[in-house]
């Protein structure tokens, strides 16, 4: 859930690769990272935030939700 208040620091539509990413900065100072992987495959995401990365690895047809300080 995106508390009120948050900001969209960053999106990028699905494109070819079929992997939306939306980042938001909460009121808190938390970044919330949704990203989603709407391949038949596991894909590899990197997010640079603050000078540090996030990097997992999204699993086929999801949906991701990630909070990161």
């Amino acid at each position: 859930m995106v508390a009120p208040g948050s900001k969209i620091l960053q999106y990028k539509a699905k494109g070819e690769d079929n992997q939306p990413v939306i980042i938001f900065l909460t009121p808190e100072n938390q970044y919330l990272v949704v990203a989603g992987n709407f391949n038949g495959k596991q894909q590899n995401l990197s997010v640079k935030l603050a000078g540090k990365y996030l990097e997992v690895t999204l699993q086929p047809h999801s949906l991701n939700t990630f909070y990161t300080k």
